[in-house]
């Protein structure tokens, strides 16, 4: 039998996600996905060997409307980009004069991220911030996988993890890493390093022409103890912003040329591709690679004319919102 406080909390996000309750009804939404019956609301298939989730049919709805109404207010890290927004030329800026760069990635990063960690964050003593009822049926809404609850432990939860592919899953990754960010950025400041994670890409630079390998050892085990991660290199500082397309100078970056003309090509892939009916999802996703790594003012005004024409075109095409 619900209780007062959690009809409380049903009937206010109704009303923040402007749904119709007779036409959505959350409590039985809620429910469902509590009793771990995924598959009514899932299709799951695999991109490179890593698990999608896509969401579908109410659920699917839902989720957006938390996206764009719920989560948009959360701050974003300042030293988090490409999620919650902000570029990889931005994410490069904070290494403007550093000459060696240390460089990794967490591993499947979207399913290492828990009920619990999701419901902490959105009931945290952040600001904004949700009631402890409200939070949690985000956390159920938004999670996918088995998830557990301590018997007399009302403020804990074990299991589920952030499904890749639905809306709501970038932007809960971050907050849920704030402290994490917070953390490596201490560490970074401890040894006189810059920091910066873009998406799930952590940066690392020392103003010494060889990264120090004690700070090496230290990043990766600290960062260890919370992920999964993989893809470690050390490289020099201009052959990382060649590799990220950008010139990056002591207080500025912008895109080189060679960037710019993959870009517009990987537009024009995509263009026809939706043009003649082709299966245009392997080019749109090429395309917001791209588009992660664009510094917009250093961009022509037709090549971002046409990517905002695209973008508008698969989003009524996959959303129909």
């Amino acid at each position: 039998m619900i209780e007062q406080y959690e009809f409380t909390a049903l009937s206010w996000l109704h009303g923040k996600l402007h749904l119709d309750a007779d036409e959505y009804n959350l409590y039985y939404l809620i429910g469902n996905l509590r009793q771990g019956k995924y598959g009514l609301y899932y299709s799951r298939w695999e991109m490179d060997g890593r698990p999608i989730w896509q969401p579908r049919g109410e659920l699917r709805i839902v989720q957006k409307a938390v996206a764009k109404l719920l989560l948009k207010p959360f701050p974003r890290h300042p030293l988090c980009f490409g999620f919650s927004g902000g570029s990889g030329g931005r994410a490069a800026l904070p290494h403007a004069g550093y000459r060696s760069v240390l460089a990794f990635d967490l591993r499947h990063a979207f399913s290492q991220v828990t009920h619990q960690q999701v419901w902490t964050a959105l009931y945290g003593v952040s600001d904004p911030h949700l009631s402890f009822y409200a939070a949690r049926f985000v956390a159920d809404l938004c999670i996918v996988g088995e998830v557990w609850q301590p018997l007399y432990h009302p403020y804990e939860s074990g299991g589920g993890f952030l499904p890749q592919g639905a809306s709501t899953s970038p932007r809960l990754f971050d907050l849920c890493l704030a402290p994490f960010d917070d953390q490596m950025a201490l560490w970074a400041k401890r040894l006189d390093l810059a920091y910066s994670r873009y998406a799930d890409n952590l940066f690392f630079s020392s103003g010494r022409e060889e990264f120090p390998g004690r700070a090496r050892m230290i990043l990766l085990s600290e960062a260890g103890k919370r992920f999964r991660i993989h893809k470690v290199r050390l490289v020099e500082h201009g052959r990382l912003c060649r590799m990220l397309g950008l010139n990056l100078e002591r207080e500025s970056v912008s895109n080189t040329r060679g960037f710019k003309r993959a870009f517009r090509g990987a537009l024009h892939h995509l263009e026809y591709a939706l043009e003649h009916g082709l299966d245009y999802e392997r080019a749109w996703q090429v395309v917001n690679g791209y588009a992660g790594f664009a510094v917009w003012e250093s961009l022509s005004g037709d090549l971002i004319g046409k990517y905002q024409k695209l973008k508008a075109q698969i989003h009524s095409l996959q959303w129909g919102w």
